[in-house]
């Protein structure tokens, strides 16, 4: 209960911290795939092989143009493995074989043994490094150019993702289209993958306003993030990975956790924190009380209905 209550029913008071020698051996490597889900089902045999990359970010064919990262549309895979113990090249090749076995092309700089930081090695990679870099700047930039750039990630189990990634792509491609009525992008990368499945983290740009009037800016920004919970929601898939539900995402979380699961956690704060003074208004108000602190995109100004409560 504690570690999923982001902060809603304690505090930390003592951590102890897992050290671990700085790398010695890396090797790191880029792929390129005509489609994305060759790509998609690459990770998926070496994330489920046993190598544990250090890094394997499998990037789209929206997010590769947008970044300017290859000189033509393709997916593009980032890998990196590291040791403080032992070299890496067993493994490194042994990922870049099951790469190419599902289609994948080794880029002509190889594989780079020993750089001088992971993502070094292959102009793919430091492409990728460089933008990602930059990203929360250009951002903040944007933003005050009139323009919407956001993100959202989520986390679901391999055989569910093609059927997320063309729900996601064609729901949010329609509203863009829609409330915005001007040129848009959207994007798709993995940012983490599991044995059991990836976090796909979707980016999307898109026209604000053109007046400078950052409150219509502001209200396509809801109407779009709500849109982007809904999807995740029906989807099955969850409406974060390593973003914190808060409550931005409360709205979401609303619709992907049972009325029993929330009044769970209403009714243990409601003994470790019977003031309600610990994050109020993250994934639900305290019980019996409303502390006037909501998520934006919420319908009701309490979480958890008198019914629910009962």
């Amino acid at each position: 209960m504690i570690c999923g209550s982001e902060g809603t029913l304690g505090i930390i008071t003592e951590a102890t911290m897992r050290l671990q020698h700085r790398p010695k051996w890396r090797a790191t490597a880029s792929v390129r795939f005509d489609r994305f889900m060759n790509g998609v089902d690459a990770v998926r045999q070496i994330a489920q092989s046993g190598l544990f990359p250090s890094n394997c970010r499998l990037l789209d064919e929206a997010e590769v143009v947008i970044n300017r990262i290859a000189d033509k549309p393709c997916a593009i895979l980032v890998l990196g493995f590291e040791s403080a113990d032992h070299p890496q090249d067993q493994k490194i090749e042994r990922a870049v074989a099951i790469a190419e076995e599902h289609g994948g092309v080794l880029q002509k700089d190889g594989i780079s043994y020993n750089p001088d930081h992971a993502e070094k090695g292959s102009s793919e990679a430091e492409s990728w490094r460089n933008a990602f870099i930059r990203m929360p700047y250009w951002r903040n930039r944007l933003t005050a150019m009139g323009m919407i750039a956001d993100t959202f990630e989520t986390a679901i189990t391999w055989d569910r993702f093609p059927s997320l990634y063309k729900a996601v792509r064609s729901t949010m491609e329609s509203a863009l289209r829609e409330i915005t009525q001007r040129p848009f992008s959207f994007s798709c990368r993995f940012t983490h993958v599991y044995p059991d499945g990836p976090a796909p983290y979707f980016t999307f740009y898109c026209v604000g306003d053109t007046t400078g009037d950052l409150g219509k800016a502001l209200e396509k920004w809801k109407q779009l993030k709500r849109i982007s919970m809904e999807v995740l929601a029906e989807q099955g898939a969850t409406v974060t990975h390593h973003h914190a539900v808060g409550r931005d995402h409360r709205f979401g979380y609303e619709q992907q956790t049972s009325p029993l699961f929330r009044q769970t956690l209403a009714a243990g704060k409601h003994f470790l924190d019977p003031q309600g003074i610990l994050n109020p208004g993250a994934l639900f108000d305290p019980q019996d009380k409303n502390v006037g602190i909501r998520g934006v995109l919420s319908d009701s100004d309490d979480a958890l209905s008198p019914d629910e409560h009962r």
